[in-house]
């Protein structure tokens, strides 16, 4: 398969599908070859052994070293371009956070992507699978897509301007449309990232329209939120929960055609954004009949992560019957090399105690996008269909 072209020059940290370049034009017509002497950035050749090549200019530097969580990628000297430093790796399919030390110094790259995770900006990279034709988070042609839309509101919570993108399936805008209403799902990122993740990271739009037009999910909005916030000079989960309550969903009601009830209501979330997600499916009934956990804690298990409690979970064990009831979809998933898999399991217990059924899923896979990925496209079909079983009532 011919290699990609050089993904730098063309996507950077608010790109709109850096996975695509390989099959897309967008690489600022630059031919669809590897990084050559003297040029700076990464590509993709897209074959089985995820074969990726980069190339970066560090004049004067001794010691250059790429590190992801899944490999440390030593850079040697170019022999024919002074100043680049060059190597080629075979990497695992997906998205991933890379890391550059030039001479020990961690050093944030322009000629590779730049996202944000960890609360900064972070190079990554995004290694295509050989067969982009079966991606479901890949565009393709021929398939009608939806809206991004980048809104700002004034939150009675933070006493500030903050920001949803908030995605609009592929009908929301046509003349026949101008009356119908659709279903929302609230979708919230993991800690240390924001309301972009999901979509130039997770490309959870790219898979809702590929879903959509395969007929497998209903049309509906999702919004997403920043989650990271802080109350008393530390991360607090819930704060974000009550925004969401009193100031973004009467934000979305009134500005978009929703259907405004909550079997018409979904919240899912990763990582942290699965706590608050159980947080809130758990004690508010009245808003939510469908809930997504993805990498997934019922409870807030990590230090540091506040002042938050698990009073939501006494809620549960009271009456485990009635969120039972209440939840059309409760969906829990996680990676199974995922280092939080035992808390993961701690909670399949919790539930078999409290006789809680749900829809479980074990995806290969870390603590990552491409798991989360997986998640979102087992998760969309099962919204706002009625299904009626022990875990999709």
């Amino acid at each position: 398969m011919a290699a990609s072209g050089n993904e730098a020059l063309g996507l950077q940290a608010l790109a709109h599908n850096p996975v695509n370049a390989l099959h897309s034009k967008f690489c600022m017509k630059f031919d669809k070859v590897p990084v050559t002497d003297g040029q700076e950035g990464v590509t993709y050749d897209g074959d089985a052994a995820g074969t990726v090549h980069f190339a970066f200019a560090f004049p004067g530097a001794t010691f250059v070293l790429l590190w992801t969580p899944q490999a440390t990628v030593p850079l040697q000297p170019s022999p024919t371009a002074p100043g680049i430093w060059t190597a080629t790796a075979q990497l695992p399919v997906g998205f991933r956070y890379v890391y550059v030390m030039v001479d020990s110094k961690d050093t944030l790259v322009p000629y590779l992507p730049i996202g944000y995770g960890y609360c900064r900006p972070v190079n990554f990279i995004d290694v295509p699978p050989p067969d982009m034709r079966s991606c479901i988070y890949a565009m393709r042609r021929g398939v009608e897509y939806g809206t991004v839309v980048h809104n700002f509101f004034d939150s009675s919570e933070t006493s500030a301007v903050e920001n949803l993108l908030v995605y609009l399936p592929p009908s929301y805008h046509k003349a026949g449309s101008a009356a119908r209403r659709y279903p929302v799902l609230y979708l919230q990122h993991g800690l240390g990232e924001n309301e972009n993740g999901w979509v130039y990271h997770g490309k959870v739009n790219v898979i809702a329209d590929n879903l959509i037009a395969d007929g497998a999910m209903t049309e509906m909005i999702i919004v997403m939120g920043n989650g990271t916030m802080f109350e008393n000079g530390e991360v607090s989960p819930e704060v974000y929960c009550r925004q969401l309550v009193s100031d973004i969903i009467p934000y979305i009601d009134n500005h978009y055609r929703t259907k405004a009830d909550r079997d018409n209501r979904a919240i899912a979330g990763l990582s942290m954004g699965s706590m608050q997600t159980s947080r809130l499916c758990m004690t508010r009934h009245d808003l939510f009949a469908y809930a997504g956990v993805f990498s997934g804690f019922l409870r807030a298990r990590w230090s540091g992560i506040g002042t938050a409690d698990d009073d939501h979970i006494d809620v549960l064990r009271r009456d485990p019957a009635a969120f039972q009831a209440a939840m059309r979809v409760f969906f829990r998933c996680m990676g199974d090399d995922d280092t939080f898999r035992a808390v993961f399991e701690e909670d399949d217990a919790l539930l078999a105690d409290l006789g809680v059924a749900c829809e479980r899923r074990m995806y290969a896979g870390p603590h990552s996008w491409q798991v989360w990925r997986q998640a979102a496209a087992d998760f969309l079909p099962l919204l706002f269909k009625g299904i009626t079983s022990p875990c999709r009532r």
